[in-house]
């Protein structure tokens, strides 16, 4: 088979992948490069957040299990997509259709929205089909920053993958929301997988905050996973511990740092810390405090309306755990409570 061939079946392949972009599977990614030998185009399709941009630079891979293993070599069976013999004539959409019967938890992985990953797709595409297939890994091979090689002579934009960060020796990268599915909407404990996987992953994946879905179960399960990292993690069940910790952490602590990392980075967590205040405040038999004590914390209060206040009037919809209005968002963990029949009671504002 000669390389203009090769190229447009690549093409091809590329193109089918687009229209799974079209479906609705817009988190649907591909990581491309060559072989050692440099003759071969090689291409893994994988969930967008499961790709980063490292500290080089580099598009690399967070490997998951959760999915099936999809490769595709232009090598000896290159018109042979994904080694499959009965598709070597089909069009991009036929290909595209036959994705989706054969990787189904692959393609579950990527439904949703992805706007400025299908644009960068969308703009790699029209210089593919101009014989310049995207090349993020070959060897003896470094782009210029920011760029990634090609099979032709020009360099593509970087994909714009979510990059990796350190915090206290803690390699992590921020995702994009939305963290609900479709089929499990139950904002309570949907964190709590998200935090155990990001405590035992050797790169953690931060999810973002988000607040510009405009998603009140999105908010509110993003607030209620910072309740169970509290507990769960940093070991608080008091608010009044909480508080006094705050004003002395370890700034080398990873724990801290990953807590901070997703619910402050954005200068966030000052309204759950006024919300835990207020709770404080008005539980006056779970919480003794001296005069003193109760009249600061009301003093801070006071100021923190006084200032944030604003802001929220100026903001026509913006869920937080102070500032709820009529919005059903609600906290749990650290305020459970229960009553007389030990059936747990949220706290609702």
């Amino acid at each position: 088979m000669n390389e203009d061939k090769i190229i447009r079946r690549c093409t091809r392949l590329l193109a089918a992948i687009h229209e799974l972009h079209k479906q609705g599977y817009q988190n649907l990614a591909v990581h491309t490069g060559k072989s050692s030998s440099g003759f071969h185009w090689r291409l893994s399709l994988l969930p967008f957040n499961d790709m980063y941009i490292d500290e080089h630079n580099n598009v690399n891979i967070a490997q998951s299990l959760n999915y099936e293993e999809v490769y595709h070599s232009s090598g000896q069976t290159g018109n042979e997509y994904f080694g499959w013999t009965d598709t070597a004539k089909f069009s991009a959409r036929e290909l595209a259709q036959t994705i989706k019967e054969r990787f189904p938890r692959l393609l579950a992985y990527c439904k949703g929205t992805n706007f400025e990953y299908v644009g960068w797709y969308s703009y790699m595409l029209g210089e593919a089909e101009k014989d310049n297939l995207p090349v993020m890994y070959q060897d003896y091979h470094e782009p210029t920053n920011g760029f990634i090689a090609t099979t032709g002579e020009i360099e593509l934009l970087i994909p714009p993958h979510n990059k990796m960060k350190r915090s206290n020796g803690r390699q992590y990268c921020y995702i994009k929301p939305p963290f609900l599915s479709d089929k499990n909407r139950d904002w309570h404990f949907a964190y709590k997988s998200i935090i155990e996987s990001f405590r035992s992953s050797e790169i953690a994946k931060s999810p973002l905050y988000p607040i510009e879905t405009g998603d009140l179960f999105e908010v509110a399960s993003y607030w209620e996973g910072a309740i169970y990292y509290i507990q769960n993690v940093l070991g608080f069940n008091r608010i009044d511990e909480l508080l006094n910790t705050l004003d002395g952490y370890s700034q080398t602590s990873e724990r801290w740092s990953s807590f901070f990392a997703i619910w402050d980075n954005f200068g966030q967590f000052v309204y759950l810390k006024a919300f835990l205040i207020r709770q404080m405040l008005n539980e006056k038999d779970k919480y003794s405090l001296s005069k003193s004590t109760r009249n600061e914390w009301q003093c801070w209060l006071d100021n923190f309306e006084l200032h944030y206040g604003y802001k929220q009037s100026i903001v026509a919809e913006f869920h937080n755990p102070y500032f709820g209005g009529n919005n059903p968002l609600h906290l749990g963990g650290i305020l459970e409570s229960r009553d007389n029949t030990q059936e747990s009671r949220l706290i609702k504002y």
